[in-house]
């Protein structure tokens, strides 16, 4: 890369003059006689290099540019050198022009949170089909296919100093902005941005991941580690939401004691309501009437599990005595009033903070945290220290929470900002909450399908918890009564399947009938790769889902999420195809796989190239993971579970257990104890 001047602004050109941006500017906005007014820095932009990085200058004011992976990567310094400015509403850390339109683009759209925009749980994922005079604004990145079928990704790489938005219009202009909360800034004070990029890629479904990966470096300079196996376990939120007792917390670990051999679960985790108040975290003395939260942690272990509890770290509520007690430790609105943010540039409130999270992991013993109910409490508050904002106190709360714990305690962010919790947090939410109807379903799984890219890299993505239950499983106790159909069901479960992030379960499991069991055990053992959406930018919600290769068994679904049946495909290379809930065999298909899918429904497609024989299919597991290998015409391969039947291509195979379906399909059951076989197979 290289910079040049022209017409007098700073562009980007590639080492064959070929212009990547241009008409390269920043500035700052803030509200003149009632508008937001652009002020951008006055005199002319100059430009240097050193052996790495190229620098555009104009009178104090500075862009630092350098490569990186398959971009450019940028930082901005803006100086005000006029008079002090009272409030900044944001500052533009770089706006300028790509040299072709965007025609489909995506991007998640801000969630607004007190005034401040965030990219959280709630923000829809979108995808759009530019048309003239379209503008949109997106939180952190944004991804385009461009008119010449160019694929490129702005957006943010470090999410530490404010709220990164990133604009893109018609024309091909983008716009990095970062919202200051309205600070102000005095004349000769310098702002630094977060470090920003655009790159290009061979396409948007590949390079979403990669782009996400160099956000990580950059976060992370000494790498983020998932500390952690995908989690799956029991959630007692959605059945009885935060109604919940001493004896419905240990009827609970009795149920998932009683069907772990069908349901390995690890974690059982209490949710809200089993503390007195937001701020007043000791057990609420009518419901738990035992007063002793260590005493269901030890009965959880006991169990076989490992126990979870609820927390909104930051948000303190009428109860809360420390609030009362230090009202100098809350953050105040911009009328001077206390509001239920706790004020994380206070000490005492960063002491206060740890000691509680100790006392819950340390003395309690729990191993599982959910951090919740943070966008409540991120808006554009004064701290004590005036250089704080909500980004900052965010960051600084999650930083004093993971002083103070064991290495061994999962950390769940939920309802929080994404970018800012990286290297924080082990598992975020990355849907909004799962209600009863089909409609809920669609909502979580535009948000899971559409951030694949942020799996095991960001974080572990949870796309909330999992309820089958129907209304003959719900008694007076259920909070939440469920609509859905058969059908619809197996949908949602299949696309949990496909997510590879956490799983939790949340029905009362002593309602469920012995079927309904059956289909959750279909999920273990679990899958913890996201799936690959490849109509991530045709399709709102993607429908046709690469869940990947597992040894020989690669993994699509297909998932109408609309109302009427439509006609789904996806390209196969002379393989078997096999579709698990219908254990229907589809032949060989070198082409393209096409099937009518019925509205709400799915087909999950197992493909197997064609060649020596080979397990093709099973009908226990959703996401097919099957050990086999074949030699010398034996065909060696391992059951996962117990009465599982495996479908097998073959010519001819020779077997006590198989029975032949047709010509040159046979299946064979697990019998005994024995969970492999060698089989003589042509």
């Amino acid at each position: 890369m290289k910079l040049e001047i022209i017409n007098s602004l700073p562009a980007i050109l590639d080492n064959d003059s070929n212009v990547i941006l241009q008409d390269i500017t920043i500035g700052m906005c803030y509200p003149v006689e009632g508008r937001n007014t652009f002020v951008a820095p006055s005199g002319q932009w100059q430009i240097s290099h050193d052996n790495k990085k190229w620098y555009a200058t104009c009178n104090s004011s500075k862009i630092t540019f350098w490569e990186d992976e398959n971009g450019i990567c940028m930082q901005s310094t803006l100086v005000n050198t006029g008079d002090d400015v009272s409030a900044v509403n944001s500052i533009v850390a770089l706006a300028g022009n790509l040299p072709c339109r965007p025609d489909k683009v995506f991007g998640n759209l801000p969630s607004n949170n007190g005034g401040n925009p965030t990219n959280e749980m709630l923000s829809m994922a979108e995808t759009y089909k530019y048309t003239t005079g379209q503008s949109q604004t997106f939180a952190d990145f944004v991804a385009t296919v461009t008119d010449d079928e160019k694929n490129v990704i702005a957006g943010y790489l470090t999410y530490k100093e404010c709220y990164g938005l990133v604009e893109l219009d018609y024309n091909g202009k983008v716009t990095f902005s970062e919202v200051t909360e309205g600070h102000p800034m005095a004349k000769n004070e310098a702002f630094v941005s977060d470090i920003f990029y655009i790159g290009h890629y061979d396409d948007v479904i590949t390079g979403l991941p990669q782009y996400c990966d160099l956000a990580v470096k950059y976060m992370c300079p000494n790498g983020n580690p998932m500390r952690f196996d995908v989690p799956c376990g029991y959630c007692t939120w959605y059945y009885y939401l935060d109604e919940i007792s001493d004896k419905i917390i240990e009827n609970s670990v009795d149920d998932i004691a009683k069907n772990k051999d069908k349901l390995p679960l690890k974690y059982m985790q209490i949710d809200d309501g089993w503390q007195i108040g937001y701020g007043f975290w000791e057990p609420h003395k009518e419901k738990f009437a035992k007063g002793d939260m260590k005493a269901h942690a030890d009965n959880i272990k006991a169990n076989g599990f490992l126990p979870g509890l609820w927390f909104a770290p930051i948000w303190l509520g009428m109860y809360s005595e420390f609030k009362k007690e230090h009202p100098e430790c809350m953050a105040k609105d911009k009328n001077g009033q206390i509001t239920a943010c706790l004020d994380l540039s206070v000490e005492l409130s960063r002491k206060w903070l740890g000691e509680v999270f100790r006392k819950v992991t340390y003395d309690w013993g729990y191993k599982y945290i959910k951090l919740d109910g943070i966008t409540a409490v991120l808006g554009a508050y004064k701290f004590a220290d005036p250089t704080f904002n909500a980004v900052k106190n965010y960051r600084t709360a999650l930083q004093v929470i993971n002083d103070n714990i064991p290495d061994d305690v999962f950390v769940l962010g939920c309802t929080a900002p994404f970018g800012s919790a990286i290297g924080l947090v082990d598992g975020m939410r990355v849907s909004c909450d799962i209600f009863e109807s089909w409609q809920a379903v669609k909502d979580v799984f535009n948000s899971v399908l559409n951030r694949y890219y942020y799996h095991k890299r960001f974080f572990i993505n949870d796309a909330d918890c999992l309820i089958i239950r129907k209304s003959e499983n719900e008694d007076d106790e259920c909070r939440r009564n469920c609509t859905r159909n058969d059908i619809e069901i197996k949908t949602y479960i299949s696309a949990t399947a496909a997510s590879g992030g956490i799983l939790m379960l949340s029905d009362k499991l002593r309602l469920l009938g012995k079927d309904q069991i059956e289909l959750l055990s279909y999920l273990f053992p679990t899958n913890k790769e996201a799936a690959i959406p490849l109509d991530l930018m045709d399709a709102r919600t993607p429908g046709i889902l690469d869940v990947g290769t597992k040894g020989s068994i690669r993994t699509v679904m297909l998932i109408n999420w609309d109302d009427e049946a439509k006609e789904m495909s996806i390209d196969v290379n002379d393989s078997h195809v096999f579709e698990f809930w219908s254990k229907e065999y589809k032949g060989i298909i070198n082409g393209k796989y096409t099937a009518t899918i019925e509205p709400h429904d799915c087909q999950v497609l197992f493909i197997t190239a064609n060649g020596a024989p080979a397990v093709i299919g099973t009908d226990s597991t959703i996401v097919a993971d099957i050990k086999q290998s074949y030699a010398d015409k034996k065909l060696s391969l391992e059951f996962n579970k117990k009465n599982e039947t495996l479908f097998i291509a073959a010519n001819e195979l020779k077997c006590d257990n198989s029975t032949k379906i047709a010509d040159g399909l046979y299946k064979v059951q697990q019998v005994g104890d024995t969970m492999s076989l060698e089989i003589l197979a042509e």
